[in-house]
């Protein structure tokens, strides 16, 4: 008698099966101190060690990046609907207010944006709590590449 195997798919796991396991890749320093891995002046005080942190913290933004994606692409097309529907006010205006509305969007919002990069990636290097530090990875990522 044969007996015929079935070859089964290999199954995706669930968002929720994998997000928090995903985010909690918590780091355990063999080879340096904590305290010269997390200077106190990047944590300031009081000065929690790494296992209080990996219990406790717990983002309230959990998105993943699949989701993201889907989200920002939706609010293109919605951008893009909506100036279309603009482009008759658009034409009516002074050129004046494009100028001004042009050099305010393109100068007052990236500025700030590139300025937090730094601050977002330092956050990923000296954050205690393995979802902190995906967490402000991804946000670094993504102020980049929203401009």
């Amino acid at each position: 008698m044969v007996v015929q195997t079935t070859k089964m798919e290999p199954r995706l796991p669930t968002r929720d099966e994998y997000y928090d396991p995903a985010n909690r890749l918590e780091l355990t320093p063999k080879y340096v101190r904590e305290k010269e891995l997390f200077p106190v002046d990047m944590h300031s005080l009081p000065y929690l060690p790494i296992d209080v942190w990996a219990e406790q913290y717990d983002t309230s933004y959990k998105v993943t990046h699949r989701e993201y994606v889907t989200n920002q692409r939706q609010m293109d097309q919605f951008a893009v609907r909506d100036a279309a529907l603009r482009a008759e006010l658009d034409r009516k205006l002074d050129p004046a207010y494009h100028g001004g509305a042009f050099c305010i969007h393109i100068t007052a919002k990236p500025i700030p944006e590139y300025k937090a990069v730094p601050g977002e990636a330092r956050m990923a290097k000296f954050g205690k709590a393995g979802e902190w530090r995906n967490l402000a990875s991804d946000r670094a990522y993504r102020r980049l590449y929203e401009f």
